[in-house]
């Protein structure tokens, strides 16, 4: 058989092209062979010398099937042709090897009838060079043996086959044979392996190629001979950088997974998109706390750029693209902390999983982990965390009843006796990064010697620190680095007892300040006497990254003197005694660029009513709704969790009501009656307060006993309740028939929520409800109900909706906000003054909308359009979860707002 190249993977030659190639064969192998001169070298003449014989591995002999087969010459320089058919090879380009090849039984079948027969392939090769004698003719000969074990390949991670050669740095290589339930043992150092000697390979367990590298390697299975022994020597290409990695794969995952990406080539900056467009340097930079949580379908993209002296020197990756889908039935896969590397002897392994309530079980033997724990199979727990002692490869699952359990999670750990982290990280001139080696036993901080190469003036090591502990000495450093430094790579070694660890560290050019912009978070450039109000500042560079954004805060010419002063986070404590006409100068200079500042000029003025809150005397809640015609007065009615209280006015006087232990989420009220959405284990309930009275009482007028649910929005329109309950039910209760009807999606009448997991829900001139991912619905009786196709939250959720003067208003996370004048076509809100806080509550009154959030957060709007912020100060870093309103019925109960949070109250008095 005659082979081109090196693409001779199985199947048969062509026979027409061997057959027009016999007479040259016969003529330039008789020339080779009596040692003429090299045909290449243009004709002729005498040598000084021969090349060296070619030399094939594995060796000569009895050989698996699927044998991985390289041809090889000691002379430098020297081209190897061969044949796998007997015949003698020529200098021809069809004869050229260029690279591995493989042999099996289908190169040279057996004829019909002798099927028992012994299938043997015969390689000859011989090596020429330019100014040298060819080399003899190498023959050898193969016996494929079905009895024994088939020799492993090397593959990459896309599954394409290699054979050695040049590599990108970081490249992951894996080992298979094709023999059905061999073992594989390896070795990456010159040594043969064995059953007694060598890495027994595990799948997932896959090779690293940072360094040049040949990998030795060997199949076994008892009743079988062990295969041959695959030598694929691997070297580093350098002009190359390894495409990045995910974890975990593409494919379907669970709600909340967090996607991590590493890049195995040392000193690249992976840089990302999740909106389909190839990522470029001006992409978002991925770090360890990037956190990329995949909630709805989601494609990522990512590239790994090694930077240059300049953008178009920069080398990059080809693009890694990724696609995954969510399984709502599926637990998010395990995450490790440390992430899979080298690390010291003794580290402590923490597992998580995003998925609330999962169960965590592992593996440290590279087996597959199952739920049933055993010597092998472990249950994690804070107590029993997974200790690193040996090289080791972890597998974890999570489960929890009901769903399917998640991926599996891999990491391959390695022991080193003293290690470093962070390790090959890549850091800007200017900045600062510390370091931390780990050492078994006790040592004391004398013992740590710290270096760094190439040294400078321009570096400096500062807080260099240990701590012996029982096992193991932790020892820090902060390395500086100065905007100076010349070096474009840095290597930070650390010696201790003899031991050694290093790392390589990529430096970037240093940031470039151009300006620094001031913004009031409130969006006002008024303040208000007695208040406090945040500004923030924002270092803007041309470079990437971008600089560092601390800033220097001050009232320039003012000493502070415990009245106007700003702090060094930028909030402004304005004395309840400043007049300052003129104003209050602020100015913001970067700590890294001095030379780079701005200022900002407020007015003092008095604040509007809606500016002014202050504390009730209520315990707070999850809710609140105001019934204009319960009691004498009107009544306001909180729930929280198992308890109801009410109070006339909203600012003193709540009293409990029973609430019997149900966790109440959600209330409203219409007419003379409250209803509350409440759940306790396995039963769900909706409750009717009558207000009639001053002793009024909570009972019950809908019961679910079957499923677990929790309701979080509840709305009436006088006939009729509903309630959005988790899993995209709803309930709708007829309140005169008392006829209940079980709303679910899935069913096969018309009867859908069109929602998987409901928020909230209001009346105004029909039922619009919200939820996670950005979904909405509307329905004119409760029962019938359409989905709104684009209600402008992307995939973020839904937390609350309120209705006045003719428009609906949503608020969700990430500070979104959308209105809609009917519920079903909706525009986005371009600042709602939240930034990305979440928004979880609103309402209207008084002609005006009042929203609230995290961390306290409050704005007001008289169009649901325009934003503007309350400074109010009263919930500090609590957040709200509801506001109600009550209009002006006596001189005493004038026109209120009152906003609930966790153990928190507080209201508005508004003209």
């Amino acid at each position: 058989m005659v082979q081109k190249n090196n693409a001779v993977q199985g199947g048969t030659a062509n026979v027409s092209r061997i057959a027009a190639y016999l007479g040259v064969l016969t003529l330039l192998s008789g020339l080779v062979l009596a040692g003429c001169a090299n045909p290449n070298d243009g004709g002729g003449g005498s040598s000084s010398s021969k090349v060296e014989l070619p030399v094939l591995t594995p060796a000569a002999g009895k050989v698996g099937e699927d044998t991985q087969v390289t041809l090889t010459t000691s002379t430098p320089g020297a081209v190897i042709y061969y044949t796998i058919d007997g015949t003698d090879p020529v200098v021809d380009e069809l004869y050229k090897y260029s690279g591995g090849f493989v042999i099996d039984s289908t190169l040279n079948p057996p004829a019909i009838g002798e099927e028992n027969t012994d299938v043997i392939i015969t390689i000859k090769a011989i090596a020429v060079k330019t100014g040298m004698e060819n080399s003899g003719v190498l023959t050898a000969s193969y016996t494929i043996d079905p009895n024994q074990v088939a020799t492993p390949k090397t593959l990459t991670a896309t599954g394409e086959r290699v054979f050695g050669g040049e590599i990108v740095a970081g490249s992951v290589i894996i080992l298979e044979t094709a023999t059905e339930d061999a073992d594989i043992y390896y070795t990456t150092t010159g040594g043969v392996p064995s059953k007694t000697s060598g890495t027994k390979y595990h799948s997932g367990s896959n090779i690293t190629i940072d360094k040049s590298k040949t990998i030795k390697a060997i199949a076994v299975k008892n009743g079988f001979t062990d295969s041959s022994v695959l030598a694929a020597a691997f070297t580093i290409d350098s002009t190359k950088v390894a495409m990045p990695q995910a974890e975990p794969p593409p494919g379907e995952v669970a709600a909340g997974s967090l996607i991590t990406f590493r890049s195995p080539t040392s000193g690249a900056v992976i840089y990302y998109t999740t909106d389909g467009t190839d990522p470029t340097r001006e992409s978002s930079r991925y770090s360890a706390n990037s956190n990329i949580r995949i909630d709805t379908p989601q494609t990522i993209k990512a590239i790994a750029i090694k930077p240059g002296a300049t953008v178009s020197s920069d080398i990059k990756s080809e693009i890694l693209t990724v696609e995954y889908t969510i399984d709502d039935s599926k637990v998010a896969a395990p995450a490790a902390d440390p992430p899979a590397d080298a690390v010291a002897r003794g580290t402590e392994i923490t597992l998580t999983s995003p998925t609330s309530g999962a169960s965590i079980y592992y593996t440290i033997n590279g087996s597959a982990p199952t739920t049933t724990p055993s010597s092998t199979n472990f249950l994690y727990s804070e107590d029993s965390k997974p200790t690193i002692s040996n090289p080791l490869t972890l597998k974890a699952i999570a489960v929890k009843s009901g769903m399917t359990n998640s991926s599996v999670l891999t990491a391959a750990y390695t022991v080193v006796d003293i290690a470093i982290s962070p390790r090959d990280v890549t850091i800007s001139k200017g900045d600062s990064q510390v370091f931390t080696a780990t050492i078994d036993g006790r040592h004391s901080a004398a013992e740590f010697i710290w270096e760094v190469t190439p040294s400078s003036d321009y570096i400096t090591q500062t807080s260099s620190t240990a701590s012996p502990g029982s096992s193991t000495t932790t020892a820090r450093i902060t390395l500086n680095i100065g905007r100076d430094e010349p070096a474009d790579e840095l290597t930070v070694r650390v010696t201790c007892a003899g031991k050694r660890a290093e790392t390589l560290v990529t430096l970037l050019p240093a940031p470039f300040v151009d300006s620094v912009t001031i913004t009031p978070a409130s969006g006002l450039d008024e303040v208000y006497p007695g208040r406090n109000h945040q500004f923030t500042a924002l270092v803007e560079g041309s470079t990437d990254p971008i600089p560092p954004q601390s800033v220097r805060w001050e009232i320039p010419g003012v000493i502070f003197d415990g009245r106007t002063s700003i702090s060094n986070t930028g909030v402004l404590t304005v004395s309840p005694e400043e007049t300052r006409d003129s104003g209050i100068v602020i100015k913001a200079t970067s700590t890294y660029d001095p030379t780079k500042f701005n200022e900002f000029t407020v007015t003092v003025t008095d604040p509007p009513p809606i500016q002014i809150w202050s504390a009730s005397d209520g315990r707070g809640g999850n809710a609140i709704a105001y019934s204009r015609t319960a009691e004498t007065n009107g009544l306001f009615m909180a729930v929280r969790n198992s308890e109801a209280a009410k109070s006339a006015t909203g600012i003193a006087n709540w009293s409990n009501t029973p609430f019997s232990n149900f966790n109440a989420t959600s209330v409203c009220a219409n007419g003379d009656k409250f209803y509350a959405s409440a759940t306790k284990t396995g039963r769900m309930v909706i409750r009717k307060f009558d207000g009639s009275t001053t002793t009024g009482s909570w009972s019950d007028i809908v019961t679910i006993t079957s499923g677990t649910y929790t309701s979080y929005g509840i709305a009436s329109d006088g006939t009729v309740v509903v309630a959005a309950l988790t899993g995209g039910q709803m309930v709708r209760h007829t309140i005169a028939s008392g006829n209940n009807i079980i709303i679910q999606n899935g069913t096969a009448d018309t009867t859908k929520s069109q929602i998987t997991s409901a928020n909230c829900l209001v009346y105004g001139d029909k039922f619009v409800a919200g939820g996670n991912a950005g979904q909405m619905a509307y329905s004119p009786d409760g029962t019938t109900w359409t989905a709104v196709s684009d209600s402008k939250f992307d995939s973020d959720a839904i937390r609350a909706i309120a209705y006045g003067g003719g428009k609906y208003v949503a608020v969700g996370s990430n500070g979104k906000m959308a209105y809609s004048s009917d519920g079903t076509t909706w525009t986005a809100v371009s600042d709602s003054k939240f930034g990305s806080t979440q928004i979880n509550a609103i309402t209207y009154g008084n002609d005006i909308f009042v929203a609230g959030g995290n961390g306290g957060k409050m704005a007001y709007s008289t169009d649901g359009t325009t934003w503007t912020p309350i400074m109010n100060g009263t919930f500090g870093s609590t957040s709200i979860n509801g506001i109600a309103y009550r209009e002006e019925d006596t001189t005493e109960n004038r026109n209120k707002f009152v906003a609930v949070g966790a153990g928190k109250m507080a209201y508005c008095i508004y003209p």
